[in-house]
């Protein structure tokens, strides 16, 4: 056989496994590139679940920092886990939170935000079943008021609260945002009861997996290169 001709099979061997490389690479990175990244945003709520201080069932009263760092007005009451006339199940943890004590309550959190920036907050909501239903108001307030909604809820029993879950987006207006739950039920003996709040930047993933794509081409082209001038030396 042709020495030239045994020279080219071999060249062309090394192309096609080199070749084949190249391309199981390019799949790879496509397929990474398709795939969205995930991300735990962290809570900007800190006691959104009222596990702190901890202790058993207390009633709390304006300038009240058992809650800290949520600010309290009027009356609530921190409800411990369980079934019983001061506790009910809690939706997590060991606490939940009564937002009427011996009046109607207000709790109130601020927390840093990036003006512009998209946030979501959620929440569980319920009601003291001692009574036949109960109101509130949750507010978002940045430099000027940003969100704000209604919550009603009603139906829970001692032993099932039917927590039910609140999702709102929002965008923050400036550097420090304030967020607020307002008790309006007419029994101020039997509130909103909430539990799980948190507030979390929405995360936008990188497209990075174009650009290893882009990587991965300029590789091909420069490896084609390369075998291209061996072939004639």
């Amino acid at each position: 056989m042709h020495p030239e001709l045994r020279f080219s099979k071999r060249s062309a061997a090394r192309f096609a496994i080199s070749l084949g490389q190249v391309s199981a690479l390019i799949l790879s990175l496509v397929g990474t590139a398709s795939l969205p990244t995930s991300s735990v945003a962290a809570n900007l709520i800190v006691n959104g679940g009222f596990e702190s201080p901890g202790g058993g069932f207390a009633t709390l009263y304006t300038g009240s920092t058992a809650l800290a760092p949520w600010e309290i007005s009027g009356s609530v009451e921190l409800i411990p886990n369980g079934v019983g006339p001061t506790s009910w199940p809690a939706h997590e943890g060991d606490y939940s939170l009564d937002l009427a004590g011996t009046s109607n309550g207000t709790i109130q959190q601020s927390f840093a935000t990036v003006p512009g920036k998209q946030y979501t907050l959620t929440f569980q909501y319920g009601n003291n079943w001692g009574g036949i239903g109960s109101t509130g108001v949750v507010r978002v307030i940045g430099s000027s008021p940003i969100y704000g909604n209604f919550i009603t809820h009603g139906g829970s029993t001692s032993t099932d609260m039917q927590w039910t879950p609140y999702e709102a987006t929002f965008v923050a207006n400036s550097t420090i945002t304030s967020l607020s739950f307002e008790d309006l039920s007419l029994s101020v003996f039997y509130g909103i009861a909430l539990d799980a709040i948190a507030v979390t930047p929405v995360v936008v993933p990188e497209p990075v997996g174009l650009s290893l794509v882009c990587i991965a081409g300029a590789a091909f082209c420069r490896f084609s290169t390369r075998f291209a001038k061996s072939t004639r030396t």
